[in-house]
């Protein structure tokens, strides 16, 4: 348990049997960490101080590609290239629920997994999560990443099939189990993540076909 665990749990406990503790490690970027610095004091000041209507997710920033602003999701029709497109988010998390044992009052926790789901604004995109939600187990201690398809594109010119975006759109989000509320901290290391384990940092389909 961690000093961020203890500080700030204990007043949404008064009002939800769980939450989720979220450590967020982001690999190399600092311009993207101070943007999830920011981005996570916003949220969990949020969550805190509107405890009857919280929000279900924690939304992820799309890194900068190199000293561009831009990032091409390649559409379907490009010979060579493969049908999706990975992105990697460059952070690696860590996650536990919290809640109080009712006979003793104490602050117990566990190791959870989590959801990756769409925002709802990325239908308003050319993009689709291609396995519709991530499955991010408790173990799992790699980048996280997302595979998109790029839709509706049936122009014979393959550029225009194309999407765009730019560096720190959001396109998903991480959701907890239950859609509990979650906290959010920002670690300066991958030990903060917690102990090595089993799983790792094998990504999609290390655990079997």
């Amino acid at each position: 348990m961690t000093s961020f665990d203890t500080t700030y749990a204990s007043k949404l406990l008064d009002t939800y049997p769980q939450i989720m503790s979220l450590q967020l490690f982001v690999d190399g970027d600092n311009e993207l960490k101070q943007k999830y610095i920011d981005s996570a004091n916003k949220h969990n000041n949020k969550v805190l101080n509107n405890l009857s209507h919280i929000d279900g997710g924690f939304d992820l920033f799309s890194p900068r590609v190199a000293d561009t602003v831009e990032r091409r999701f390649f559409g379907p029709n490009w010979k060579d290239l493969p049908d999706v497109n990975k992105l990697d988010f460059k952070i690696c998390c860590s996650a536990k629920m919290l809640y109080t044992r009712s006979d003793t009052d104490t602050l117990k926790s566990f190791n959870t997994g989590y959801y990756m789901h769409p925002r709802s604004s990325l239908s308003k995109t050319k993009l689709r999560l291609a396995n519709s939600t991530g499955i991010i187990d408790a173990g799992y201690r790699g980048h996280i990443m997302g595979m998109f398809d790029v839709v509706g594109s049936k122009d014979e010119n393959l550029i225009d099939c194309d999407y765009m975006g730019n560096a720190y759109d959001r396109y998903v989000q991480i959701c907890a189990p239950g859609l509990v509320p979650i906290l959010v901290e920002v670690v300066d290391t991958l030990e903060r993540l917690g102990e090595e384990t089993a799983r790792g940092s094998g990504g999609f389909g290390s655990t079997g076909a």
